[in-house]
């Protein structure tokens, strides 16, 4: 059967919070999360690297980088109730979402949901 719901989704920084979040989110009553191990470049970053090195330089340096600098965490559910739970969580654990490189969430409404188990 379908039904509609949300994904939140959270870019972790530092990524070391990721343990801390991962078992709010299970203790909220998540079923499970889809974690992923990411590099992204922010528009200051990549406009100082740029101008000393090469672009060629920092695409290089987004591929083959062993350590990703973020996390990316997605989690369906079914319910507003418990994206607005994740939510608070996710700032409490951050505490600093409005600083730059501390991360951010958002949530996408998801239409067609199926196989989603408790």
């Amino acid at each position: 059967m379908e039904t509609e719901g949300y994904m939140f989704m959270m870019i972790v920084r530092p990524p070391e919070l990721i343990e801390e979040l991962l078992a709010s989110m299970m203790e909220a009553g998540v079923s499970g999360v889809t974690l992923f191990d990411t590099r992204g470049i922010s528009k200051a970053s990549f406009h100082r690297t740029v101008s000393e090195f090469s672009i060629a330089a920092v695409m290089s340096s987004l591929f083959t980088s062993e350590k990703p600098e973020t996390k990316v965490l997605m989690v369906l559910v079914e319910t507003r109730e418990l994206v607005d739970e994740l939510c608070r969580r996710a700032d409490a654990i951050v505490k600093a979402m409005d600083k730059p490189d501390s991360g951010i969430h958002f949530v996408l409404p998801v239409t067609h949901l199926r196989g989603l188990q408790e």
